[in-house]
């Protein structure tokens, strides 16, 4: 068998940093990376199951690779959350996110172990020159070199279309950002996620380890700082710290940066108030996520969710008071079983009422969760009529409405 590994990756930017990282392990265990499966010896394809959508994508890609002559490992979500189904098309090598320390058993010998290598910060760049889109965009910018500026007018206009303070124009200059993951897993049980199942139990970073990255990230230069996780809210209950105690250190540094903070659930918003209002008053958080989910305190309680939407509303105010150029981000699931129409116009409402942006996912019941089995479900129809409708309905309200995939959305406020 030879070295050449090819790395591809459909999933959340916590994937798109395990990419990442496993590129860097094969590199520094000599292997060549290339961006063609048709010249690999080893593709490794790593996977998301979050909605049916994301895992039938997958399937696709998977039932694609085999057609090369390289041997097939997939990662990720997809081997945990729909284990089942993925067997009736690939009995092959796999590796579940929350087992990734095992390519080091798939691929002995190397000087380097997976688990010894620092964390990845910048967000895989997926490339396969078998798609003809990549392969000309590749030649193209292999011949003239001029991809670095190419990126930068791109990203001139788009600040131009979009501005700074939106949030398609964080997803868009991704390369400009540096990642840092503080936590792995999740101790949640919400009804509807099997994701739990595939990331494992909730451990966070070490402490002097989140600020090494970040002391490197500045000495790098980079300016745009992500503190990113499954669960970023829970970081440091599990070794006597907490988030805003991190966050605080980090402002000690001196410099010029932002930082973003995605993926704090409700719950730590409440628990952490005078915490967040002091961080605010620093002006250096660009973004803000909490998943609200739903504003129905009745659909709320049926997920397993925080389910004081007002209480939240009103400290999200104070906080936005406090820092009036912080974009504030949240997800919604649409169409979650027995939701009234008036239950979705609710949430609708709050979210424009406090929300600059959000994800908006319709329901999709996965493989081995609560929800799977609550009923009534809404027909297919009918949540496809309802998505519809919180398009129309953004757009009246101000937003641009943005549909990268055909599983979710995004509404963004313009500004």
């Amino acid at each position: 068998m030879g070295n050449r590994v090819f790395i591809y990756c459909l999933g959340c930017e916590k994937r798109l940093l395990d990419a990442a990282k496993m590129r860097d392990f094969f590199i520094k265990n000599r292997y060549t990376i290339v961006y063609n499966p048709k010249r690999a010896d080893y593709i490794i394809f790593i996977t998301c199951a979050f909605t049916k959508a994301v895992a039938d994508s997958c399937i696709f890609e998977i039932k694609r690779f085999q057609r090369y002559d390289a041997e097939l490992i997939v990662a990720g979500c997809l081997p945990a959350i729909e284990s089942e189904r993925l067997s009736h098309v690939f009995n092959g090598k796999t590796i579940v996110t929350k087992n990734i320390d095992d390519i080091d058993e798939i691929f002995p010998g190397g000087e380097i172990r997976f688990s010894d290598l620092n964390d990845a910060n910048i967000l895989f760049r997926n490339l396969d020159e078998s798609k003809p889109r990549d392969r000309i965009l590749s030649n193209v910018l292999s011949y003239l070199n001029v991809e670095y500026a190419v990126r930068r007018v791109k990203k001139s206009i788009v600040r131009k279309m979009l501005g700074e303070r939106t949030f398609l124009y964080f997803l868009l200059s991704s390369d400009e950002l540096f990642h840092m993951r503080v936590a792995w897993g999740c101790n949640n049980r919400c009804a509807y996620c099997g994701i739990r199942n595939a990331i494992g139990c909730f451990k966070s970073k070490p402490m002097v380890e989140c600020l090494r990255e970040f002391d490197s990230g500045l000495r790098r230069g980079y300016r745009n700082f992500v503190i990113t996780g499954d669960e970023v809210g829970c970081y440091g209950i599990d070794m006597g710290a907490n988030l805003p105690m991190l966050i605080n250190e980090m402002l000690k540094r001196q410099g010029d940066y932002m930082i973003s903070i995605r993926a704090v659930n409700p719950e730590w918003v409440i628990r952490y108030e005078e915490d967040l209002k002091h961080i605010m008053k620093s002006k250096r958080i660009f973004l803000f996520e909490t998943p609200i989910q739903s504003k129905s305190h009745r659909i709320l309680e049926m997920m397993h969710r925080y389910r004081d939407m007002d209480r939240l509303g009103e400290i999200l105010q104070d906080l936005r008071n406090l820092s009036p150029r912080t974009i504030f981000l949240t997800d919604y699931i649409l169409g979650f079983p027995t939701e009234t129409e008036e239950e979705m116009r609710e949430t609708l409402e709050f979210l424009v009422d406090t929300f600059d942006c959000g994800y908006v996912m319709p329901f999709s019941p996965r493989p081995g969760t609560e929800a799977k089995n609550f009923e009534p479900k809404l027909s297919p129809e009918e949540i496809k009529r309802r998505v519809r409708y919180a398009k129309r309905f953004f757009r009246k309200s101000g937003y641009r409405v943005f549909t990268p995939e055909n599983y979710f959305f995004i509404f963004d406020r313009k500004r």
